[in-house]
């Protein structure tokens, strides 16, 4: 019971503060079927989060055009092959997210294994 009122203080509900757009956090969100999963994104706030500077009409569904620039629209966004930014085809948009939280830093290299 200790450990489930130290988790709901780490993770933020969406109801409450938003993440700054861009920042990579991990976000849970609930698949088709309601299950619950964890992943490591972004959120990206309305028409900040410029792809490209081409005029070309976007081909992506979670891109649009605003003015001379394609932007993201506005959503949480699941990374994937490691891409800390978006990239076509290595960003998923989630669409039922519920929480998030920062990353924690990473471990320190005393901490690693040895390979």
């Amino acid at each position: 019971m200790e450990e489930m009122e130290t988790m709901d203080k780490i993770w933020t509900a969406l109801s409450g503060e938003l993440p700054p757009s861009g920042k990579r956090v991990l976000f849970s969100w609930l698949n088709s079927q309601g299950k619950r999963r964890t992943s490591i994104g972004f959120y990206a706030a309305y028409r900040d989060i410029i792809v490209s500077d081409d005029e070309e009409n976007p081909e992506d569904e979670d891109c649009e055009l605003w003015g001379d620039a394609v932007v993201l629209r506005e959503g949480w966004y699941e990374e994937g092959a490691e891409e800390a930014e978006y990239e076509a085809g290595y960003c998923f948009r989630q669409k039922t997210p519920t929480h998030w939280m920062s990353l924690p830093p990473p471990p320190e290299k005393e901490h690693e294994d040895k390979v």
